[in-house]
């Protein structure tokens, strides 16, 4: 069976919500601009998720990327 593909964008608004974050408190924990969280939770932009700034993300909100991308 294959797996369906992560909605990232979904995942890290739906994460910073519960963490309980503004776009703009979590683009001041992972340094970066506000701008930038806006568009990655953004499904509608078709700019390219960086893993690498997905990382910085979660781990900003307490999590690691590996959780995310074992198998289940």
């Amino acid at each position: 069976m294959i797996a369906k593909p992560m909605n990232w964008s979904k995942l890290l608004g739906d994460l910073r919500e519960e963490a309980g974050l503004t776009q703009d408190e979590l683009a001041k924990i992972a340094k970066m601009p506000q701008r930038t969280i806006a568009e990655y939770e953004s499904v509608k932009l078709s700019r390219q998720l960086s893993i690498y700034k997905v990382e910085i993300i979660l781990a900003a909100m307490g999590y690691e990327i590996d959780v995310f991308l074992r198998d289940k």
